[in-house]
């Protein structure tokens, strides 16, 4: 049996959300063409169409509780029994996720088992290893599938399905006030799009819809949870913040030649053409770029290395740990250090200068017990451009530390108030690998108090200045 985290939950409820009467009317290719989260873990391939006969049973179990997803997600979530969907006949599939996906493992009892040798400094498919001389002891998640046991049934858990990504009004109104005016016509054309035929100018000028155009800025920045928060001040500042933004606010728009007027200036923003560059650049700033890689989309920071090549050129050179693992076990926060310069600076060191914290004066210390602080911070470098060295864990426990370069996150994600640390991308100091944080087998923060340090935060190194 696999088991399923939040993350690929969030996703599925996102696409279903999307799919709406497609998925109730025709499941079987709804399944085909919107399932791509499950593609990307390696569950799923072109062999969809084999489990033709799961798909009916997975509309009829979705079929009692659509109107409850979309009329009252807060009851839904509180629906305390078990409810499971069984998917069978998936054999083909199955082969494909050994053939196809050996990137990514799963929690050890399921997908791959971790066979991790802790004798020396061999590395393990899909398993833990450590470098048999250091105290701290790391893994690689970069192996073969092995040891596959999967069960003739797959069960969801309903109740992890229904999770969805959430986005504060405070994120919309921070987004809204920072938003260059010339990105105005890029946002009314991205409201229109969402609006459900609900009218611009009622969305922007009647307060008592000022909610839905909330709900609408949200689902723009990525909020999968479609609910409709409650009418307050900070909702209504949002339709005033927009109007001053369209040189609006001055207007009666309680009289008939008032919304005259803002329905003329509303027409003229949203027939211009506009280029989807600006927006991203609204979104994510001129210092970082977007990158499709390891089956997602990044936003990572605009740095003077490409970090596809980089990573070729860590191989190629042996500039990580387990290259010389005898000696340089210890180092991981040398090497991530030098990963995070290297990367930024356009240089490229030796494995035995960065070994020996060829750039250690470069950095200084933050540090905080509150962990989405720590995640505030890391949004802050990525979107100024500059890379930068967290802290881990260094064994499946997390009780020993370990340190990795930050290069960048989802897309998607606006604000480091919402950032996770699932959202991370980053380059592992011990296999000179690019991974992701959303795996059975990632890396995960931890903090001082975690690994036994004399500090409790947890820690980042950034470029000083």
């Amino acid at each position: 049996m696999i088991k399923y985290d939040s993350q690929i939950g969030d996703t599925i409820v996102s696409n279903m959300n999307e799919a709406g009467s497609i998925l109730k009317s025709n499941i079987s290719s709804t399944i085909m063409s919107d399932y791509n989260a499950l593609v990307s873990v390696g569950l799923f391939s072109s062999q969809l169409q084999s489990i033709s006969d799961a798909a009916s049973s997975f509309s009829q179990a979705f079929e009692s509780f659509s109107s409850i997803i979309s009329e009252n997600k807060k009851a839904w979530a509180k629906v305390q029994e078990e409810t499971t969907i069984e998917i069978k006949n998936y054999s083909d599939a199955v082969n494909n996720v050994v053939s196809a996906s050996p990137k990514y493992n799963t929690y050890g009892t399921n997908l791959g088992n971790y066979n991790g040798n802790y004798n020396g400094a061999s590395k393990n498919n899909g398993g833990y290893t450590s470098n048999g001389n250091s105290s701290e002891n790391h893994y690689n998640n970069t192996g073969k599938i092995n040891n596959v046991s999967l069960s003739a049934k797959t069960k969801i858990n309903v109740s992890d399905v229904i999770k969805g990504k959430e986005i504060s009004t405070k994120t919309v109104k921070d987004f809204i006030t920072k938003l260059d005016v010339s990105i105005m016509p890029i946002l009314l054309q991205k409201i229109t799009k969402y609006a459900n035929g609900e009218s611009l100018l009622e969305l922007l000028t009647d307060t008592s819809k000022s909610n839905i155009l909330v709900k609408i800025l949200k689902q723009i920045l990525g909020d999968t949870t479609l609910e409709v928060p409650k009418i307050d001040v900070d909702t209504k500042n949002i339709q005033k913040i927009i109007l001053e933004k369209l040189n609006l606010n001055k207007v009666d728009i309680k009289t008939d030649d008032g919304k005259t007027v803002v329905k003329k200036v509303i027409k003229d923003q949203v027939s211009k053409k506009v280029d989807d560059a600006d927006w991203n650049k609204a979104l994510y700033g001129e210092n970082t770029i977007k990158k499709q890689i390891l089956d997602g989309n990044w936003v990572v920071a605009k740095m003077k290395q490409d970090i596809v090549s980089y990573e070729s050129y860590l191989q190629n050179n042996g500039v990580k740990q387990d290259a010389n693992s005898k000696e340089w076990g210890d180092s991981c926060l040398a090497f991530a250090g030098a990963h995070t310069y290297d990367l930024y600076t356009g240089s490229q060191t030796s494995g035995q200068s960065a070994a020996n914290y060829a750039h250690a004066g470069a950095y200084e210390d933050y540090m905080s017990d509150n962990k989405q602080e720590v995640l505030a911070k890391i949004y802050e470098e990525i979107m100024n451009g500059r890379p930068l060295v967290l802290q881990v864990n260094g064994n499946k426990a997390g009780t020993s530390r370990h340190f990795v370069t930050v290069v960048g996150f989802k897309e998607g994600v606006t604000s480091g108030a919402d950032l996770k640390e699932t959202d991370l991308l980053i380059i592992d100091s011990w296999d000179g690998k690019i991974e992701r944080m959303d795996t059975g087998t990632s890396r995960f923060m931890t903090s001082g108090k975690d690994c036994g340090k004399d500090y409790s935060g947890y820690r980042l190194r950034i470029f000083k200045g």
